[in-house]
């Protein structure tokens, strides 16, 4: 009798030891400790994603007219002769490529028998000529830029703002995650004439009501989508809040919705002045946020970064959105705060198909835990001084 039962356990420890392994082999992205690097070999046969995935989209950012815009024609394929490795779809997400390092351009300069400066990216044929040598580096190809108007004119200069503001959120974004953690996007910016039409797509493509809405994304066609508003400024601030929807979907994947929001809203401020960029503070969505503080907003800051997108959408919506703004912009001006939120990026980056609670992360990474930064946080935003712009 004891040796049936030994060997009746023994078939099923067998038995049990079989399924873990075929269900560790069918559900790879359950496993907390996988890193993104080895999402590589998972097969890109990922069922196709949502339309629009639950609880991204996102509202019109504040306007404040800065500059002309223009489009150029798209410029869209990776550089000739670089390898660039794919991520494939997975999680319900787009597929990815290695962002392409930078390249060195030379540039020879010398005299010539007149006394005359030549400047070639050949070297000159007189091999006893002094020559000086200039270096010209190139950004990395962070992405691919596609825009399209959907029976919108052309928005003069609209392409050549873009590009370099897209190209520094993905530096500063960079800098937070580190260099090898960048993935390149394809990015499609769409723009309708106006509000109706771009209601009617918006409406068509999440099924949803969108009448709250200024622009959305959509991870299915890497789509940051708007439409032509009153003020040039607000339709660059909008695209420049959904393609960073974009972008941080392409480097750390599944993320809870304050920190799609607060990135978005924080980046959506970007600009480039010289080869500085800078980030500005939304004073008028700090004040909008003091006030809703200030009378009574109950969710202490460890429920405010659980809050599903339902909770997100509710009835303080607007809240939401400025009080994630204004975290990141918290976060993003001390060096110490940086470097906690530096490292819930870096984490976030590294286990890519699964959400973690940020909350947790904060309260591991930030000095003195979440109950400090909560501290901190309400003490900066309830200080009515400008905030100083950010520069990196």
């Amino acid at each position: 009798m004891p040796r049936i039962l030994f060997a009746t356990l023994s078939f099923v420890l067998v038995l049990v030891c079989f399924g873990l392994v075929f269900w560790y082999l069918m559900h790879p992205e359950k496993w907390n400790w996988r890193s993104r690097s080895e999402l590589a070999g998972i097969a890109a046969s990922a069922p196709a994603p949502d339309p629009v995935k639950t609880g991204l989209t996102s509202d019109s950012v504040a306007a404040s007219g800065r500059r002309a815009d223009e489009m150029l024609p798209s410029t869209r394929g990776a550089a000739a002769g670089v390898s660039e490795a794919l991520i494939p779809a997975s999680c319900n997400l787009p597929a990815t490529v290695d962002v392409t390092q930078r390249s060195n351009t030379a540039i020879f300069s010398w005299k010539n028998e007149r006394g005359v400066y030549i400047f070639s990216s050949e070297p000159p044929h007189v091999p006893t000529v002094k020559v000086r040598t200039i270096n010209y580096w190139t950004d990395p190809a962070y992405f691919d830029l596609d825009v399209e108007y959907r029976g919108a004119e052309a928005i003069t200069a609209f392409r050549n703002d873009l590009v370099p503001d897209v190209t520094g959120i993905y530096k500063v974004l960079g800098r937070l995650v580190g260099e090898n953690s960048l993935r390149k996007v394809d990015l499609n910016v769409v723009i309708y004439p106006d509000r109706a039409t771009y209601l009617q797509y918006a409406s068509s493509s999440t099924g949803r009501n969108m009448e709250s809405t200024g622009g959305f994304y959509t991870t299915r066609t890497n789509e940051a989508v708007t439409y032509v508003q009153p003020e040039r400024e607000a339709t660059m601030d909008t695209a420049r809040h959904e393609s960073t929807h974009v972008i941080v979907t392409g480097i750390l994947g599944l993320v809870p919705i304050w920190l799609h929001e607060g990135l978005a809203e924080y980046f959506s401020r970007i600009d480039i002045i010289g080869q500085v960029e800078r980030v500005t503070a939304d004073e008028a969505a700090l004040q909008r946020a003091r006030t809703r503080l200030r009378s009574g907003y109950s969710r202490r800051l460890r429920d405010f970064l659980s809050l599903d997108p339902d909770e997100w959408n509710g009835v303080d919506k607007r809240a939401h959105y400025d009080l994630a703004g204004a975290l990141i912009f918290f976060m993003m001006g001390n060096e110490d705060h940086r470097r906690a939120l530096s490292k819930v990026l870096s984490t976030t980056a590294a286990q890519y198909c699964r959400k973690l609670d940020t909350s947790a992360l904060l309260d591991e990474f930030y000095p003195g835990g979440i109950a400090t930064l909560e501290r901190n946080f309400s003490a900066w935003l309830q200080d009515t001084g400008a905030k100083a712009p950010h520069d990196f």
